[in-house]
């Protein structure tokens, strides 16, 4: 089907973090460039002083990678993929800090999807969830995973992240939208119980179908603040990708 691929995100810091005026650690970066479009999602480790940066840098680098070697990524197996991506964030941790000795302080989860128009590749490390809408039905393309306990999970600085990190490479098909969201939003998008998405979600899923990137960044954000933060205490993110029928400008890095 012939369409051009829109994308959309926001964040807010959590109601535990503005009491502690501790910075957002959830991040999103979303990009279309090279006739590839991306949306990454990141959340930050809690218990790291530094993991609002960890998360930055890695969606910002993830999407950067993805944007320059997706027709790669495509022929390659899934652990290239992740070697690779692993690869990239660690150096781009330690160029943004040549002086770190630990990568532990930059910790952080990662979601991201990609698409070129005929395939769609999917990573996910961690926490969170990724959804997907295939023609009017919507499921979940990739659930949650945390360690051995519920508030524990794996991030882009674990030594066993390659073991959790992963890949999903389809043909794009009937796949008409995907939504990364963080385990913070994840508390109002997603039915843990049932492992379904919430209708809040599906709502968001049709979005840019209908209304400009702009539009609905500010939809978005209005709906992190009025109604999805007041339902946790975790900082909160959401990241959207969707075809659109109609026309639309190139959307830089943001």
């Amino acid at each position: 089907m012939m369409g051009h691929w829109k994308i959309a995100s926001g964040k807010i810091v959590g109601r535990y973090h503005m009491k502690r005026e501790i910075p957002c650690q959830d991040s999103t970066y979303c990009i279309s460039e090279n006739g590839i479009t991306v949306a990454t999602l990141a959340d930050g480790a809690g218990s790291c002083a530094r993991s609002h940066e960890g998360a930055a840098i890695a969606t910002k680098r993830c999407a950067q990678v993805l944007t320059e070697r997706f027709t790669d990524f495509i022929e390659m197996t899934e652990q290239e993929i992740v070697e690779v991506m692993l690869d990239e964030i660690v150096t781009a941790i330690r160029n943004y800090d040549p002086a770190t000795i630990s990568l532990k302080p930059f910790s952080s989860t990662l979601l991201f999807v990609a698409v070129d128009g005929e395939y769609f590749l999917a990573g996910h490390l961690g926490d969170g969830v990724i959804g997907c809408q295939e023609e009017e039905n919507h499921r979940v393309l990739s659930f949650p995973e945390n360690g051995e306990f519920t508030n524990a999970t794996f991030f882009t600085t674990s030594v066993d992240a390659h073991h959790h990190f992963r890949i999903y490479r389809e043909k794009i098909n009937q796949k008409r939208g995907f939504i990364l969201m963080s385990d913070g939003s994840a508390e109002s998008l997603f039915h843990r119980q049932e492992k379904t998405i919430a209708d809040g979600a599906k709502k968001m899923m049709g979005w840019l179908a209908q209304y400009p990137a702009e539009v609905v960044e500010e939809a978005i954000q209005r709906n992190l603040e009025n109604v999805i933060r007041d339902r946790t205490y975790d900082d909160c993110a959401i990241a959207l990708l969707q075809l659109s029928l109609e026309e639309d400008v190139g959307i830089e890095g943001r």
